[in-house]
C-alpha cells in the first residue's frame, strides 16, 4: 500500500502482486518514489468523500507522451474526477494535460517533452476551476467550459477506471486538500513540493 498521511486511514492499495508499481528507492531527489510500468499497474483509494470544491496538487513525471494516461481518475465509471495527459484526438492533443470531473475535459497546455517533471495543481470549482502547472495558471474552467461538479468519491493512480490506459509514470507526492485553497496557499503548497522533490 501507499500510505496516506493525514490521518483518515485512505491508503492506496493493489493486492494483486503484478499490478503494484514500483518502488525507486532515492528516485528523485535523493528521496523514494513510485514508478507504474504502463502495462497494468494502478492502486487504488476506495471511498472518499469531499464535495466540490476541493484542491488537488501533485508532483509526478509523464514518462511516456504517446500513450495517453491518468495521474488518477475514479474507479468506477460514473461522476468521474480525473488528471491525466491525452496521447490522440482532436486539435493535435497528443501530450496535452487535462483535468475534469464529470464535466468537459479542459485540455489545451502541451507538456514539453517526456520524462518533464511537474508540479500540477488542479482546483475542481466548475466554472471557477482551473489548473497550474509548475506555478503558472495553464487552464481555466468557464461557463461554456465547464470542468463539472463531480464530488471525490475515489483516486485510482497510474490507470483509467477500466482499468485502462496505463500509464508510464512516476508519482512522488499527490495532496488533496477539502477545500479552494487561497492563492497564497498554493504557492505555499507548490514551494514545499518544489523543496523537496527539486521540481523546477
Amino acid at each position: 500500500r501507499w500510505e496516506d498521511r493525514s490521518g483518515n486511514g485512505r491508503h492506496a492499495l493493489q493486492f494483486t502482486l503484478n499490478s503494484r508499481p514500483t518502488l525507486i528507492v532515492g528516485g528523485q531527489n535523493g528521496k523514494n518514489i513510485i514508478r507504474f510500468d504502463g502495462l497494468n499497474d494502478y492502486i487504488d483509494v476506495s471511498y472518499i468523500s469531499i464535495p466540490q470544491p476541493y484542491t488537488i496538487v501533485a508532483a509526478w513525471t509523464p514518462k511516456n507522451l504517446s500513450a495517453g494516461s491518468y495521474l488518477f481518475d475514479k474507479t468506477n465509471g460514473l461522476n468521474r474526477v480525473a488528471i491525466g495527459y491525452n496521447a490522440t484526438g482532436s486539435n493535435s492533443d497528443i501530450g496535452k494535460l487535462f483535468y475534469y470531473a464529470g464535466g468537459s475535459a479542459i485540455s489545451q497546455h502541451q507538456i514539453d517533452s517526456t520524462n518533464q517533471k511537474l508540479i500540477t495543481t488542479a482546483v475542481f470549482n466548475g466554472n471557477n476551476g482551473f489548473m497550474r502547472r509548475n506555478g503558472s495558471v495553464i487552464l481555466q474552467s468557464t461557463s461554456t467550459n465547464d470542468n463539472g461538479s463531480s464530488a471525490l468519491e475515489s483516486m485510482r493512480f497510474g490507470a483509467g477506471f477500466g482499468p485502462s490506459y496505463f500509464g508510464f509514470i512516476d508519482i512522488y507526492e499527490v495532496l488533496v486538500y477539502d477545500s479552494q485553497l487561497s492563492t497564497q496557499n498554493i504557492q505555499a503548497v507548490e514551494t514545499y513540493l518544489n523543496t523537496k522533490w527539486g521540481i523546477m
